[in-house]
């Protein structure tokens, strides 16, 4: 696992041994980031549910992102998160927050305002793909909020979750990636 382009191109990434987790592969996270680039800029804040390494908050700091919320439960995710964000030289623009994402999503809007880009990235099958949604489409959204949804090609999420209404979804494999924009109210 590496980060694929911008100012930490080629810089590999920690991860798990075995098959605790399952990353974002290069191939679809090279793909999400190329639908995705017009989306990124200097004031772009990003957050990332179910976080697990960092990979998707790195790749987008590294394109030019501004900040990025990493929210993760798990110790040894944690513990993997802080290894590669110190890697990159990104302490300065992240800010870990170790909550279960239900938990964690009614405080979010405290955090300088709406996020531009929001990752959820579940384990595959277990149904928080749609679950985060829902919490999400209800809480408070910037007017320009992206939502992608990564989860298995199996699972199918509604078309809409409150104020959350998806634009796009793209198959790689097993992978699903669910594109999600702020509708009408």
């Amino acid at each position: 696992m590496r980060v694929i382009s911008g100012t930490r191109q080629g810089t590999h990434l920690k991860s798990f041994k075995g098959r605790k987790i399952r990353p974002t592969s290069d191939r679809v996270k090279e793909a999400l980031f190329n639908i995705i680039k017009q989306y990124i800029a200097e004031d772009t804040k990003v957050l990332d549910l179910f976080a697990g390494t960092g990979n998707l908050a790195i790749e987008a700091l590294s394109r030019g992102a501004d900040k990025a919320y990493l929210v993760e439960k798990d110790r040894e995710s944690l513990s993997i998160i802080r290894e590669n964000i110190k890697l990159c030289r990104f302490q300065e623009e992240v800010e870990i927050i170790p909550l279960d994402v239900k938990k964690a999503i009614p405080g979010l809007g405290k955090k300088g305002g709406g996020f531009d880009i929001i990752f959820i990235d579940p384990p595959y099958d277990t149904g928080l793909a749609a679950e985060t949604l829902e919490l999400l489409g209800e809480s408070t959204l910037s007017e320009k909020a992206l939502v992608v949804a990564e989860c298995s090609a199996r699972e199918i999420l509604e078309e809409r979750y409150g104020k959350l209404v998806l634009k796009d979804i793209r198959r790689y494999g097993d992978t699903s990636l669910s594109f999600f924009e702020r509708g009408v109210d």
